[in-house]
C-alpha cells in the first residue's frame, strides 16, 4: 500500500473533494486521480462513488478510512522522531563516566543538555576505568570519560584534562602542619588507597615507588567518599581528587607536595567503527567544549582520530 496514495485518499476524506485535496497537497487533480485509481487496484475494491464534484465513500472505503487513520498519524510521528533524531533532538545517548566526574563536572553539562534536548534519552553508567573500556568495547554505550584504557582494540583515547591529586591528612596527623611537605614525608605514613583495579590507584602507587620505599597499602577502600571519612578518623592519609576536596570533611585539611604533581589524564572513550548518533555526537562536542584544557591535542591509540558519522 503506497503510503503517499494513502494520505491522499485521507485529505479526500477529510475535505470532501479530489480537487479540494489537490490544492492542499500541491499536487495536480490528474495526480489525484492516478493515485487513488492505483489505490484501488491495489486493494481490489471501488474506495469512492463519484458524483460530480462531490464524492462519497464506499462501504470499503469507510472501512479502508477506519482502519488507517491512526496507522497514517503512527508514521507521521514516526517520520518526525527520525527527523528530530537525525538534528540530534530526539533519540538515546549513553555515556560512561568515573568518579569524580560524573558527580561533580557533568551534573550541570546534563541538565542543561536535557533541557534543551527533553526528547533525548539519557543514561549514565559509573565506574572505573576497566568497566568503561569494557561498556564502549561491548556497545553498550555511545562513549566514556575515564583514564587511558589498556585495551586498544577499535578505540580511540581523546585526552582532555588531568585529574590533580591533593594529600588529604587529619588535623591530628603531623604532616597538616608540615612545611613543605614532601614525598618522603610520606614514607611511614599508612597510605589508604581503593581497589586494586582502580587507574587512580596505579598511578598514585606509581609515583610512590619512582621516590620512598613503598610497601604497599594496608588499607583498601572502595570510594573515595568513604577515604575522606578514613582520613577523618586519622585512620592514615590518602590522595583524592583535587576537585572531589572542596568541601573537606571537619578535621581534615588538604596539602600539595613541593616536590611531586599528582595527577592522571582523563578523557573521551568511543569505537572507531560505529556509526554515533546524532544526538551522543553533539553531547560528546559539548564535553569537548567544557572540559577540554586549553592546548591539549587528540591523540588516538592507534592511526589518526577518526570522522565521527
Amino acid at each position: 500500500m503506497d503510503f503517499k496514495a494513502l494520505k491522499t485518499f485521507h485529505t479526500i476524506v477529510e475535505l470532501d473533494g479530489f480537487q479540494k485535496a489537490a490544492d492542499v497537497l500541491q499536487y495536480a487533480q490528474s495526480t489525484v486521480t492516478v493515485q487513488i485509481q492505483n489505490l484501488e487496484s491495489d486493494l481490489g475494491v471501488k474506495l469512492f462513488d463519484r458524483h460530480g464534484k462531490r464524492v462519497k465513500l464506499t462501504e470499503e472505503g469507510r472501512l479502508l478510512s477506519l482502519k488507517t487513520g491512526s496507522l497514517l498519524n503512527a508514521i507521521e510521528d514516526i517520520k518526525r522522531l527520525l527527523t528530530s533524531a537525525g538534528s540530534g533532538y530526539a533519540g538515546r545517548v549513553r555515556i560512561a563516566a568515573n568518579e569524580p566526574s560524573a558527580s561533580l563536572r557533568l551534573p550541570m553539562i546534563l541538565a542543561d543538555f536535557c533541557r534543551e534536548r527533553p526528547q533525548v534519552q539519557l543514561s549514565l553508567d559509573v565506574g572505573g576505568t576497566e568497566f568503561i573500556t569494557e561498556t564502549i568495547a561491548e556497545g553498550r554505550a555511545d562513549f566514556g570519560l575515564c583514564s587511558p584504557p589498556v585495551t586498544q582494540t577499535n578505540l580511540f583515547y581523546e585526552p582532555l584534562f588531568d585529574e590533580q591529586f591533593v594529600l588529604l591528612v587529619s588535623t591530628q596527623n603531623p604532616l597538616a602542619n608540615r612545611p613543605d611537605l614532601t614525598m618522603d614525608d610520606l614514607s611511614t605514613e599508612r597510605i589508604l588507597m581503593k581497589e586494586r583495579t582502580c587507574q587512580y590507584r596505579a598511578m598514585i602507587e606509581r609515583s610512590l615507588m619512582e621516590q620512598v620505599s613503598y610497601p604497599g597499602s594496608g588499607v583498601e577502600v572502595g570510594s573515595f567518599e568513604a577515604l575522606k571519612g578514613m582520613v577523618q578518623a586519622n585512620l592514615g592519609v590518602s590522595f583524592v581528587p583535587e576537585i572531589s576536596a572542596a568541601q573537606l570533611p571537619p578535621g581534615t585539611v588538604a596539602r600539595t607536595l613541593v616536590d611531586t604533581t599528582v595527577h592522571l589524564p582523563i578523557g573521551l572513550l568511543y569505537r572507531t567503527d560505529l556509526t554515533m548518533s546524532k544526538a551522543a555526537q553533539s553531547l560528546l562536542e559539548i564535553f569537548r567544549g567544557q572540559l577540554r584544557q586549553a592546548g591539549r591535542e587528540s591523540r588516538p591509540l592507534s592511526g589518526e582520530a577518526p570522522a565521527l558519522s
